[in-house]
């Protein structure tokens, strides 16, 4: 055992890939139902519409179904609701936020020489994902302990070559006296004895994904539509998560520990996007558009810390250990997009979207470290998506109300399912159309499940968390 305590340990990172993992890498591909009042009261159900400006972002071919200029603004509120279920104890929390629906215009080319054709450019930027959600998990594990995965990921290394290996985690608990080489073959064991220990694992996030679109459109004798846009995401992530333990029995050396992280990532992008839609009959509308993968440059930062408090009073920690030149690559997968829809008159439409894409083939790289290890389980992992949307509107007079339901399929593989179901949307809304601006409000409610993993499955179960998502979002349309 070593005989004295180590008080601050500090330590910059090898280039090592902790921070990169799955769950970053479908921060690149989350959608959330965001956007205008009428976007979202549908559903997003827009490939075969247009006539909005957040549909752009599926079918920039949809600008030229606007007969007017206008320019558009939208804001709401949203609440996420997450309920974590762990070794039979709940905890319940709540985070509220404001929420860009979408800013933007659309500009009409004139070309009085032929009045067949018509051209429109547009500019939008909108909110395409939030990431702010706060799980709290708690429970007592009957038989074992993180540090008994730390002391099991150790034996057979030197302590002096743990981070070599990667295993950072384990070379902290090594410092902060958690465990010790017990033998002269590098078998570990630790300080903290005693089973029925106290887990507690808090996260809290934040950050969106916005997504701003040049888009240009043109359309012939107002029955065919074509349009392409560059669009240009910017992504922020922000997640500090605080895991403890505490417990231990009275022949244990150690009271309790807490290991702190915090992780900070921004990505900019970009993407092409070409699109059409054909109206063979007044009542009959035809959509589909293609999303090229989304090229993004990603910086990260990385800080660890942890702290050990023992049973006479004394401590080891901080010990600290940070990155803060963490950059990679990625690719994220190419989207298609079908749509149709049924237009009764000026009265009724009911439109059908399908949004489909294969996360398997997203790709990451850095040319810091070696990522391949990631790349193969996103390949191994990861499906293809399917994204169905069902929106409709009615119209009396110069009043509207609108409805939608939204479908999106879990991002894994079939036998993975339980780690994520499908998030199903429910959305309504509400428009008035005056002189020169239309007012529009909508409400959305979305669930799913999901597993959260405190540490390897081998020393303990997933915890089950339920979420749901509300959101209130109001615009205006201004004719220009």
């Amino acid at each position: 055992m070593r005989k004295s305590f180590l008080w601050l340990t500090c330590g910059l990172l090898p280039y090592l890939s902790f921070a990169q993992n799955l769950q970053e890498a479908l921060l690149y591909n989350q959608t959330d139902l965001l956007g205008s009042p009428r976007y979202v009261s549908m559903a997003g159900a827009f490939t075969s519409l247009g006539n909005d400006l957040s549909g752009v972002s599926d079918n920039p071919a949809g600008l030229s179904v606007f007969r007017q200029d206008v320019a558009e603004i939208s804001f709401g509120f949203r609440t996420r609701t997450s309920t974590a279920n762990y070794f039979n104890v709940s905890s319940r929390e709540a985070l509220t936020d404001a929420v860009l629906g979408v800013a933007g215009l659309v500009k009409e080319i004139p070309n009085p020489e032929n009045t067949d054709y018509r051209f429109h450019f547009g500019f939008t930027i909108r909110q395409v994902a939030r990431f702010d959600k706060e799980w709290t998990v708690k429970g007592q594990n009957p038989n074992y302990s993180i540090i008994d995965q730390w002391i099991a990921n150790s034996n057979g290394i030197d302590p002096d070559n743990l981070l070599s290996n990667g295993l950072l985690f384990e070379r902290m608990a090594w410092e902060g006296f958690l465990t010790d080489v017990a033998d002269s073959l590098n078998n570990y064991t630790s300080f903290a004895t005693g089973l029925n220990t106290n887990h507690l694992d808090q996260i809290i996030s934040s950050g969106n994904k916005s997504q701003m679109e040049i888009a240009a459109s043109g359309s012939y004798q107002h029955k065919f539509f074509y349009g392409a846009s560059i669009g240009i995401p910017f992504l922020n992530y922000s997640e500090t998560s605080t895991y403890g333990e505490t417990g231990f029995d009275e022949f244990s050396d150690v009271e309790d520990f807490s290991l702190g992280n915090t992780y900070n990532l921004s990505a900019t992008g970009i993407n092409l996007k070409i699109g059409f839609i054909y109206r063979p009959a007044y009542w009959l509308r035809l959509g589909g558009s293609y999303t090229s993968p989304t090229w993004y440059a990603a910086e990260a930062q990385f800080e660890t810390i942890l702290n050990t408090q023992f049973r006479d009073g004394s401590t080891a920690g901080p010990i600290l250990y940070f990155n803060d030149n963490l950059t990679y690559t990625l690719r994220t997968a190419q989207r298609f997009s079908l749509g149709t829809a049924f237009v009764l008159g000026k009265t009724a439409l009911l439109s059908i979207d399908y949004h489909g894409s294969d996360l398997s083939h997203n790709a990451i790289k850095s040319s810091l470290f070696s990522l391949d290890e990631l790349d193969r389980e996103m390949d191994a992992i990861l499906a293809w998506t399917n994204d169905i949307r069902i929106g409709g509107e009615y119209r009396y007079r110069n009043a509207s109300i609108r409805g939608g339901y939204r479908l999106q399929s879990s991002p894994y593989r079939e036998a993975l399912n339980d780690r994520q179901t499908d998030t199903k949307t429910w959305s309504i809304g509400l428009g008035y159309q005056f002189k020169y601006f239309v007012v529009d409000i909508a409400w959305r409610a979305s669930s799913f499940s999901e597993q959260y993993q405190p540490y390897d499955i081998q020393y303990t179960p997933p915890a089950e968390i339920r979420n749901s998502d509300r959101m209130f979002v109001a615009g205006i349309q201004l004719v220009l």
